[in-house]
């Protein structure tokens, strides 16, 4: 992850909706690091999960699965 160098460049081409689910205490990947990238999106919607971390999926499943839900339908 950390050598890859194209990841604003590519996201500039996606031409679809998109979801950026962020864990509000990731000290991975900081909310604050995502701007750049969030910027880049066209349609970008992002929601920040409060009380989690970078594993997202283990700590608060039931709220990922609430957003990922709720763009289907």
């Amino acid at each position: 992850c950390n050598d890859y160098k194209n990841g604003i460049e590519s996201a500039q081409k996606v031409q679809c909706q998109t979801m950026l689910i962020l864990g509000e205490k990731d000290m991975l990947t900081p909310v604050r690091a995502t701007r750049d990238l969030v910027d880049s999106l066209q349609f970008s919607e992002v929601v920040v999960i409060p009380g989690t971390g970078h594993t997202i999926m283990s700590e608060k499943p039931d709220v990922l699965l609430d957003s990922l839900v709720r763009i289907v339908q």
